[in-house]
């Protein structure tokens, strides 16, 4: 992964955890998503970039997709719920530093 999407994925971290709770519906994982990332929200190819970015953060262990509500047949398969793993590495820091 190349430092600007390791960025992207620590910036998207951070707007999930600030919604708050450990279990989130994918209507707060959109919300979160397009606060994190404003200009992406009227892209027409939002939703892949918002798929993509939830298989990173699962393949990173950030968090972790409910298989009774998660259609894989289903192509660029949005998951209804996402459970936010506990992290000892998360660790905020000011968006001066993300800049």
């Amino acid at each position: 992964m190349d430092a600007a999407t390791a960025k992207m994925m620590k910036i998207f971290e951070a707007v999930l955890r600030d919604v708050g709770g450990s279990r989130l519906e994918l209507d707060q994982v959109v919300k979160a998503y397009q606060q994190a990332f404003p200009s992406e929200a009227m892209r027409p190819d939002m939703r892949v970039r918002l798929h993509d970015a939830i298989v990173e953060l699962s393949r990173q262990g950030v968090i972790s997709i409910d298989e009774e509500t998660y259609d894989e047949a289903e192509s660029r398969a949005l998951p209804e719920v996402i459970e936010m793993s506990a992290s000892a590495n998360f660790i905020r820091t000011s968006s001066d530093q993300l800049n």
